[in-house]
């Protein structure tokens, strides 16, 4: 079972017993409860009866949904971090969080931490879309789904205005602009 439907069945069978408990308090016990306090966005307040057992158990239902609550798995989270140092220009920090195998095996970067940064110096940013838990393969091992979109920026490359107008008849030019844009990056 996937950690939303498990959380969500926690929720309902917590909502039930709630329920009954305020059955139980405000129709059969004539509860006199009584709730006072303050926090950020509100003034001091006194509630009495009804609504002060309300507020109690409603926050020991947000204390129970947060102790059941599902926590990313460090595999998530770690993605995230990556991420993350991605979005705030931290490449040492997202180099970190590769593993060393990665590092050395990458055609592009060959265990080199200068050409991992190199790859990322026209990002402009980095945003989390989404995750989505796929399916858990043992107790050990969950498949996840993330989606990230990045933005980047990119040089204006002159004489190479009308490149997208040619065609394959006009090969030789094609040809030209690919050669000068290779020696520009070159």
């Amino acid at each position: 079972m996937d950690p939303l439907t498990q959380t969500l069945i926690y929720v309902a069978v917590l909502d039930f017993i709630i329920l009954v408990l305020v059955i139980v308090l405000f129709k059969y016990l004539n509860s006199q409860a009584q709730a006072q306090g303050s926090g950020p966005g509100l003034s001091k307040f006194k509630a009495k009866g009804a609504l002060a057992g309300f507020l109690i158990i409603t926050g020991v239902q947000l204390v129970l949904i947060n102790r059941f609550f599902p926590k990313d798995p460090p595999s998530v989270t770690a993605v995230q971090g990556f991420y993350d140092a991605l979005e705030k220009k931290d490449y040492p920090g997202a180099w970190s969080l590769i593993s060393p195998d990665y590092q050395q095996s990458h055609p592009g970067w060959n265990g080199n931490e200068a050409n991992f940064t190199n790859g990322f110096k026209n990002t402009k940013g980095v945003n989390l879309l989404a995750k989505k838990f796929v399916s858990s393969l043992n107790p050990y091992e969950d498949q996840w789904v993330i989606y990230y979109q990045d933005a980047t920026s990119a040089p204006d490359l002159p004489n190479l205005d009308n490149a997208f107008d040619l065609h394959v008849l006009d090969l030789p030019a094609l040809t030209e602009h690919v050669q000068t844009l290779r020696n520009m990056l070159s």
